[in-house]
Order: C-alpha cells, then sequence, then structure tokens
C-alpha cells in the first residue's frame, strides 16, 4: 500500500516501486570520484556527544579488541572501570560458544600513547589481560583494514593514497566468505550514507576496495547511526549483531583528528550500549578495540577482557592484524585466507576457546524473565473463523456502503469510540500502531505508545488486528524483521489474545519473484500487496500473482491475507469491474485466510465513484474463498510402539553444524526438517516416535518453537517458549515423520537449536517383545534435597558434583523389571548460573544437558532416563549450588518379566485441547490460586474415547502456562485420584513457561490441574498417548 515511512498515515506521498534498492534508478544514489566527492580524511564533522543508555547492564562476556588489544571486559568494569572481581560467567571455559565478534577500529597511536590517554583500557588491561607485541602491518591506514578484512597484503596500485576506484584489491574478504557459508557480516560507519560509499573516510572502509563483493557492501556496509538509533543501535537493541562486525568511528570519535579523551568517552558510551543488549546477555558476543597503526612506534594495543582470562595476563609473543583476520575467520567458521592461514592465534592465549561442541548451551545470567518480555506460548487460533473481506480507508466513514459492498472490516478503529462504530456498523477495525520508516529503520511511534494504544482497546469484540508498519523494506533497513517481531512480542505482552499484521510488497514486482518473505513468522498475520494494473499499461500482469502464489504456499502461515488493487495514482491505475473479477480470480484458490482490497478513498478518490467496481465488490464478497488449497498430506497413521531408552547423545546443534546441518540459528518463521532416525542409538528404520530433549540458545527475540512428524501440516501448538536471551530446554516426545524425520518451526527472531535424544518408540513387531512398555502412577516425590528425601544428604548439589538416587521400588514403581523411569526434575536455590545432566548410573555422564537455569531460579523439566546399575540414575550440578527434586510419573518394562504388561505409545500430530485464553476446552478465563479444573483429554481430537477397544491409560502433553500473576506451581494427575504432593511446571510473575508432562488418566478419561497462587492462563496440546 501507498503509506509512505514517516508520514502521517493520512496524507501519503506516492511510493517508489522496486524489488532491491540497488537495482532502482529511481533510488540509488551513484557516487564518482568527481572533484570534491570522496570525503578527505579528518574532515567528518564530530558527532554531537551521547549520554550512556538507562538500561540495566548485564555482566556477560564481552571480548573487545581496542586498537591492536583484545580485551574481554565487564559491564562494570567498562562504565565504572571499578575492579570488582570477574563474575562467574558463560564463556569458553564454562561451556558457552563465541559466535560472534565485534572489532572497534581507531585510528594513529602507539600503544604507550593510547594507554596514557585513555583510561578505560589501562583499567581493563590491568583486570584482564593484553597482548604487548601486537602490531600494525602498514601505512598508511587502507592497507591495515584490508589486512584485517581479507587476510591479504595491500597493493597501492603505485599510489601514496589511491581511492577504491583507483586501486581494487584482488579477490575477495573474509566477511564475503563467511556470508557465502550462511553466517552473516557487516560493516558499520560512523557518517557514512548511504551504504557501501565514501561518504565517509574511505581509507577506513576496506569492502570498498573489494568489486567483487559489490553485492555484499552495499547489503551490509551500513551508516552506523548514533547510541540511540540507526542500524548498530537497532541490531545491538534486537539482538540481530552480526557473526562478524567492524565498528569505524569518524576521524574525531576514533582519535585520527581528535583528543585521545574523546575516542575513550565514544568507546565508553558504546559499550555501555553492547552490554544492554541481548548479543551480550547471552554470553556469545567477542568485542575487539583495537587500532590500525601506530605513530612513535608500531606496536599498538591489544586488550581481552573476559572471565576466563585470569588478571593481568600478558600475551608477549609476536601478533598483527593477520592475527586478527584469523579470529574473524574462526569465528565465521571458515578457513584463514592468505596471509592469515600462518598468523598467530589470539583464542588460545587469552583462553577463548575453540569452536567445538558445548557440553551443553549456557544459560543467560539474567533473572527470570519480566511480564515485559514474555511471549504468547503459541499462535492462536482465530480471529474466531472469521473470515475478513476488508478495506484500506483515509477518513471515510460512509460504513453502510462498506457494508453494503460486502465488506466486514477496515483500518483505522484507533480508539474504542471508533471501534465500537465500527461495530455498530457490522465491521471489524485494523488498530494502526504507527508506521516503520525505511529510511531510518526506526518506529514511528515508542513502545510505550503502542503499549498505551494496545492498553486502551484490548478486549474491544471489533478489533481485527493491530497493524504495525507497513511495507518495511529489509534491504535498506537489515533489522527490520527483528524489529516487527520485537513489536509483535509487545503486543502480545500487553494483549496476549491481540494478533500483529502488516503488509509487505516484496512479491510487487514485474521481474522476479523472491523465493520466500524475510518477514515470515514476525507477525501473527502477513498480507502481500501486488498490484497488476499499470498507469498507461492497457491490460494487467496477472502473472505476477501467479508466480507469487505458489512460493506464498510453500511458506505455510497459518494465517495471510491477499492486497487487492482498487485505486490510481501516479504509478497504477483503476481496474475496471471486470479487471477487478479478474483480479479475484486469481486470488480465490491461494489459500488466503483474507484478504484487504485497497482502497475505498486513497487521495480522496473513492471507489463508488468508478463505473462498476462498488457492484462488482459485491459480487466478488459474497463468495469466501476455501482457506486451504493444498492437497491433504497423508494422514499419519495410529502406532502403538513400545518404548526403547538409549544413553543420552547429542545428535543435533545449529550453533556447530552437528547434525550435521548448516552452522546457523534458525531464523524467524524458518522451519528446519531433520531426520531424526539412525543417529544416538536411533534404530534407522521401526521407529514410531523420539523423545529428545530440545534446547534454544542464542535467542534474540521472544518466540516459540514447534516440533511435529515431517509432511504434516504445521499444528496450532508450542513446545518450547522462551524471551530475549534466554536458554531453555524442554522434553519433547514427537512422532516420527516421513523420511524418518521431524520439523522444527520458530516463529520469531533468531535461535540457536540442539537435540539430545534419551530414547524412542519402536514400530510394532508382529510378535511384541516384553519391554518397552509404559505403566503410568500417579506422580510421586522420590528426591529433595533440601528434607534429605530419596535417602539423600540434606544439603544442595555442589559445583561439579553428582548424587545417585535409586528409583526402582519407591512410588509405585517396582524393583525389579524396569528399562527407564519418567521423572519431573525441578532444580531451585541456585546459586550460579548451570546446568543439570541426568544420566544412568555407571554409564559415561554424556555431553548432555536437561536442566538450564540462572541464579535464583525455580526450573522444571521432564526427563525420561534409563535406569542404570542397580536401579538408579545419576544427576550431575555444573556451576553453583542448587537443590534438585524429582517427582516420578512412571516406568517402562525392561523385557526381563516376559509377563509384563504395559501401554505402548501412540504419536499424533500436536493437537490443543484447552486453551483458558480462547475457551478451547471449555474454559474461558485464567485459573486462580488454589483452583483445580477438570480437562477432558480421552475421546477428543483424534485421541481414543475410554470406550473405545484399546483406551487411553496415559497422555503425553506439553502444558504451557502465561500472563501468571503470581509466583506458583501446576499439578496435574489423574481426575478422581488424591492430589500427590508433586509439581509439573513452577513460574514466577510475567513467564511463560513449557513442560511435558506424562501423566495417567482418570476413569471418565479426565485429568485434574491445579494452580497454587495468583491467575495464569493454561494451555495444553496433546503430543500422543500410551494405550
Amino acid at each position: 500500500m501507498p503509506r509512505a515511512g514517516g508520514d502521517d498515515k493520512r496524507f501519503v506521498k506516492p511510493r517508489l516501486r522496486f524489488s532491491h534498492p540497488h537495482k532502482s534508478a529511481a533510488i540509488r544514489t551513484v557516487r564518482t570520484q568527481a572533484a570534491g566527492r570522496w570525503t578527505l580524511r579528518g574532515q567528518e564533522p564530530q558527532s554531537p556527544g551521547v549520554g550512556i543508555m538507562p538500561r540495566t547492564l548485564s555482566t556477560r562476556t564481552l571480548l573487545v579488541v581496542v586498537a591492536g588489544f583484545i580485551l574481554f571486559i565487564s559491564p562494570q568494569a567498562v562504565v565504572g572501570l571499578a575492579a570488582a572481581g570477574k563474575p562467574s560467567l558463560p564463556n569458553a571455559a564454562t561451556g558457552a560458544q563465541l559466535s560472534k565478534v565485534m572489532v572497534f577500529m581507531f585510528e594513529n597511536n602507539s600503544q604507550a600513547v593510547a594507554y596514557a590517554g585513555m583510561p578505560t583500557l589501562v583499567s581493563l588491561a590491568a583486570q584482564y589481560g593484553k597482548a604487548t607485541n601486537y602490531t600494525g602491518v602498514t601505512h598508511p591506514s587502507e592497507g591495515n583494514y584490508v589486512t584485517i578484512l581479507s587476510g591479504q597484503g595491500y597493493a597501492t596500485c603505485g599510489l601514496a593514497d589511491p581511492t577504491p576506484p583507483e586501486c581494487a584489491q584482488p579477490g575477495g574478504t573474509v566477511f564475503g566468505k563467511g556470508i557465502a557459508a550462511g553466517k552473516t557480516a557487516r560493516i558499520y560507519q560512523e557518517d557514512m550514507d548511504p551504504a557501501c560509499t565514501a561518504s565517509a573516510d574511505y581509507g577506513h572502509n576496506p569492502w570498498l576496495f573489494f568489486p567483487a563483493e559489490a553485492s555484499q557492501c552495499q547489503q551490509n556496509d551500513l551508516p552506523m547511526g548514533t547510541t540511540t538509533s540507526g542500524s548498530l543501535f537497532t541490531d545491538i537493541h534486537n539482538g540481530a549483531l552480526p557473526n562478524a562486525s567492524m565498528v569505524v568511528p569518524n576521524d574525531c570519535n576514533n582519535a585520527h583528528s581528535c583528543a585521545l579523551s574523546t575516542a575513550d568517552a565514544w568507546l565508553k558510551s558504546w559499550l555501555s550500549v553492547v552490554f544492554a543488549g541481548p548479543d551480550w546477555t547471552s554470553g556469545h558476543l567477542a568485542v575487539v578495540v583495537t587500532f590500525d597503526e601506530g605513530e612513535t612506534t608500531e606496536d599498538v594495543a591489544f586488550v581481552v577482557a573476559s572471565p576466563t582470562v585470569p588478571a593481568g595476563t600478558v600475551f608477549t609473543a609476536a601478533s598483527d592484524h593477520y592475527s586478527l583476520s584469523r579470529l574473524y575467520a574462526e569465528v565465521l567458521g571458515v578457513a584463514p585466507m592468505n596471509g592469515a592461514t600462518s598468523a598467530t592465534d589470539l583464542a588460545a592465549p587469552f583462553n577463548l576457546g575453540g569452536t567445538g561442541p558445548l557440553p551443553t548451551p549456557t544459560p543467560t545470567p539474567s533473572p527470570s524473565p519480566s511480564p515485559s518480555a514474555s511471549p504468547s506460548p503459541s499462535p492462536l487460533p482465530g480471529p474466531g473463523g472469521f473470515f475478513p473481506k476488508g478495506l484500506f480507508r483515509f477518513g471515510a466513514t460512509d460504513f453502510s456502503a462498506m457494508t453494503g459492498a460486502g465488506f466486514n472490516a477496515v483500518t483505522d478503529g484507533n480508539d474504542p469510540t471508533t471501534l465500537n462504530t465500527l461495530g455498530a456498523n457490522g465491521l471489524k477495525g485494523l488498530v494502526w500502531l504507527g508506521q516503520y520508516n525505511n529510511s531510518t529503520c526506526a518506529w514511528d511511534s515508542s513502545d510505550s505508545q503502542v503499549a498505551s494504544t494496545v492498553d486502551s482497546v484490548k478486549g474491544n469484540p471489533n478489533i481485527l488486528a493491530y497493524q504495525i508498519g507497513d511495507e518495511p523494506n529489509h534491504f535498506t533497513c537489515p533489522g527490520a524483521p527483528s524489529q516487527f517481531s520485537a513489536r509483535t512480542a509487545l503486543i502480545h505482552q500487553h494483549d496476549p489474545s491481540g494478533l500483529s499484521y502488516t503488509t509487505s510488497d516484496e512479491f510487487n514486482d514485474r521481474s522476479q519473484t523472491p523465493t520466500t518473505s524475510v518477514f515470515k513468522g514476525t507477525v501473527d498475520i502477513l498480507g502481500f500487496d501486488i498490484y497488476p494494473c499499470d498507469l498507461g499499461q492497457a491490460t494487467c500482469n496477472w502473472a505476477m500473482i501467479d508466480r507469487a502464489v505458489p512460493v506464498i504456499q510453500s511458506m505455510q502461515l497459518p494465517r495471510w491475507w491477499a492486497v487487492m488493487q482498487d485505486f490510481q495514482d501516479n504509478t497504477w491505475r483503476w481496474p475496471t469491474a471486470t479487471e477487478l473479477t479478474q483480479q479475484f480470480s486469481h486470488w480465490a484458490n491461494s489459500g488466503m485466510t483474507g484478504y484487504l482490497v485497497f482502497a475505498w478513498d486513497y487521495l480522496g478518490n473513492h471507489l463508488t465513484g468508478q463505473a462498476g467496481n462498488a457492484a462488482a465488490w459485491t459480487t466478488l464478497n459474497a463468495t469466501t474463498p476455501t482457506p486451504s488449497p493444498s492437497p491433504s498430506p497423508t494422514p499419519l497413521p495410529a502406532i502403538r510402539g513400545q518404548y526403547h531408552p538409549v544413553a543420552p547423545a547429542r545428535i543435533l546443534d545449529t550453533r556447530d553444524g552437528t547434525g550435521p546441518v548448516t552452522p546457523g540459528p534458525l531464523g524467524p518463521g524458518q522451519t528446519l526438517t531433520f531426520p531424526v532416525t539412525g543417529k544416538g542409538g536411533v534404530p534407522a528404520t521401526g521407529v514410531s516416535a523420539v523423545v529428545l530433549n530440545v534446547t534454544v540458545t542464542d535467542t534474540t527475540a521472544a518466540s516459540y518453537l514447534t516440533l511435529y512428524p515431517a509432511g504434516q501440516p504445521r499444528p496450532l501448538a508450542s513446545n518450547l517458549n522462551w524471551v530475549t536471551g534466554q536458554t531453555v530446554p524442554n522434553l519433547v516426545e514427537v512422532a516420527v515423520g516421513s523420511g524418518g524425520q521431524v520439523s522444527i518451526f520458530n516463529a520469531s527472531g533468531w535461535s540457536d537449536v540442539i537435540f539430545d535424544v534419551a530414547g524412542y518408540a519402536s514400530a510394532p513387531l508382529p510378535t511384541a517383545s516384553a519391554d518397552g512398555w509404559y505403566n503410568p502412577v500417579v506422580p510421586g516425590r522420590v528426591l529433595d534435597t533440601r528434607d534429605g528425601t530419596g535417602g539423600v544428604p540434606s544439603a544442595p548439589l555442589g559445583a561439579g558434583q553428582s548424587l545417585t538416587l535409586t528409583v526402582v521400588g519407591q512410588q509405585g514403581v517396582p524393583a525389579t523389571g524396569v528399562s527407564a523411569v519418567v521423572l519431573n526434575v525441578t532444580v531451585t536455590n541456585p546459586t550460579a548460573s548451570g546446568y543439570l545432566t541426568v544420566f544412568p548410573t555407571s554409564g559415561t555422564r554424556p555431553v548432555v544437558s536437561n536442566l538450564n537455569f540462572v541464579a535464583g531460579q525455580t526450573v522444571p523439566n521432564r526427563v525420561i532416563v534409563k535406569v542404570g546399575t542397580g536401579g538408579q540414575v545419576s544427576f550431575y550440578n555444573y556451576a553453583g549450588t542448587a537443590d534438585v527434586v524429582a517427582d516420578v510419573g512412571g516406568w517402562f518394562t525392561d523385557g526381563t518379566n516376559a509377563a509384563a504388561t504395559g501401554s505402548g505409545f501412540t504419536g499424533m500430530t500436536p493437537v490443543r485441547v484447552l486453551d483458558t485464553r480462547a475457551g478451547t476446552g471449555g474454559f474461558f478465563s485464567p485459573m486462580g490460586g488454589s483452583n483445580t479444573i477438570s480437562a477432558t483429554i480421552a475421546g477428543v481430537s483424534g485421541i481414543p474415547a475410554m470406550s473405545a477397544t484399546a483406551p487411553p491409560v496415559a497422555v503425553v502433553l506439553n502444558v504451557t502456562v502465561t500472563n501468571a500473576t503470581a509466583g506458583s506451581y501446576l499439578t496435574l494427575w489423574p481426575d478422581a485420584a488424591t492430589q500427590p504432593l508433586a509439581s509439573d511446571l513452577n513460574f514466577v510473575a510475567g513467564q511463560t513457561v513449557p513442560n511435558l508432562v506424562v501423566v495417567k488418566l482418570g476413569a471418565n478419561g479426565n485429568i485434574d490441574i491445579f494452580n497454587f497462587a495468583g491467575s495464569t492462563d493454561v494451555v495444553v496440546d496433546v503430543v500422543g498417548w500410551y494405550n
């Protein structure tokens, strides 16, 4: 639609049509080497001073390289310059993995001079470590920057100080190589505008010298902005920093033309922003601050700050910018280039660790997530089966004419009065929450303004969705998808049942069709505007729609709307009534879940003024297109399988490519299909389901993960929920789909995903054996280190310690014939960030994790663990001290008793059976404190009834709590049984927490759910049953 970024939504400039900004002459600025066009170094204007962001600083690992110095800096050290001791942070030594490196470049000061003028460096070097023999490689500046970026010596082309057009460098860069390998890389230039130009100092912008990578430069060599807005701030704020980045101040702030004190203050202000960002708080960002060259001597400062660096470390071996290029390559997961292949390694001397697989994802050290960031546990259905046939309007209020033409929704229902007026006229309204400005890459409405608007209208029955921005451009604003994800999360926080909407014009291009939308998963409803009728053209280009529809269908969006053309401006013309019918026919069988028409009264020209157009819409709106045109997949067969535990093993890790998969996080709206059979002790054939401990880490936005059988439609369900920066595990039992695969969908932001396999359910054999049958029990407590339950000491489990628990012969589990047990394990009162591993006693402790936690958290997770020697299992705590509680919910036979009986597992595509937010399951409001509800499970949504030939005896559920108002816990047990002393989920106010629950059914097919305190919404998804 023609809303223009930054303009008031009612007075809109005509927009330019383009597919890629660098392909459109209308919006591209071409710089030449004409006189005066190249900016001379030292002539950039000095940026005004900026203050430190008023955010709570975290104590996460930061690797900072300053002018030839690599510094690992705590936020306290940088901001307060206090030697407060090293915090216990995740890093290479404690299990975290370096995945991003940011280099701050300063100018023209030797090591001794830099220390004398930059007190931040002095304090950092003293508290952590420094290299005393790190040098630049050449003069002038260009050669040093080129070496860092490419590992190759700088060819001067016989000129003293050549410009990029005069002296193009051969080959490519380590940044380009990393991008080709699926990683991300960017340069942020202060005072440069537009991207990839010499409008800042060309000598400090090395990508300009590599014409073979012109397209990568255009997209990733960006204007920096300030500490409060612009590309760098946005990427930091949204947790969207690339794997490799270079930050280049202007020639004042980099100490080229101004005092070192100015550079020191500039660096300090930016580091405060970095420390507040999700990449820093997730513990995987390294920040390098260095100088390009010396003046009095060639050695330059190189300081490394990290909890892994012993205080006062001094690295004396010779190293230089080739070494820094090598470090870039290591982080990007590619081979070093040119001279960097033989350069001195910087990772080892500063104890940065390698790039190998982690024993476990390291949790964020922040406190439990606050209410302000809690995601919706999964997409909400809706809105209620309503099929939108909507209009964009620009002030028109002739609502009776709109409904007379068959429309049922309009834009700009921005306040309760307007929404009520719309409702009285039979219309629903989209609530406008402000534009996204494609020039500044920022919202024109603040988070507080959005929150205020949502709070003022939420609950109004006439809301269709919340519209956030219009036609965002990810080419000019690469961080836009993350920003839209964050705004969607903000809406969910204030209105958990609200849906976000925006329109993408990615497919509105005659020359080409994208293969996907980068905004997939960033909003709840994505609209696609394709305008086929051009001004001056006698015919409309229906092929644009026909090319786009298959691509949109392939994205498997749960909700999406077509945006159809019925307007005229200086680019497009009014379609005739006949053309409207033709346009509609090209969308009709697309699978859209609604449509909008642009527009009723755009630029003061009413649709009703066009001969026959309103009448055409009356006819078209009388039909409702089919929302699902795709052929139904083959239904998942109901296979009753026996369970076989395996020694826990890691089979997927997107951080390092374990799987194998292409290394790199799962992006917004992306689905990864992964084969789980034939790995980690799971057979290649004869498998009906697998049990996985799934962990997300390095998360950049509030989101959720859905696992489901490959080849089946993605269900309305969720398995894991998290907020920005969290590391969250959950046990998942999932049916295996086509090709022995499962599909993994990530809703928003970016996240690394890890699978640790614990066992599998087999397909039935002609003659069933006696092993692997499940026997549920009423939950019972078998371990509590707080009071010695289980025969263990009444004391927390210490760092690096293991305890052994006998699980057989307790709480309904027999003393013999047991192969594995189902436990709900809870960690409480932890004193440090860490993880817990549960494994068979006498077996080698595996490189896996079952629970991840931070200091002060109470975290539960379901664990299905093979029983070891003597009927025992072991619990290992990585760091700090923590109390451990375990409740048993059932056990599996081991085959030693030929007469043993039990139930086999039947997996299914997950189905939602309870959602107190939406009334699913017959409950329409949150559960109150000390409240119990009885939920019907058997006989619902494909689960056998209790009257079936083989009724279910237990069900496998993913249970999620959200919108909690107080710290509490949830307990599930068979209906009509006595409530046990056990818990299934533990949470605090504002958290969204999922957990797998395997619960025995009551004789009536029901389960009981108890909430201890406060109120909370409860969502239950069934993933299978035992019968």
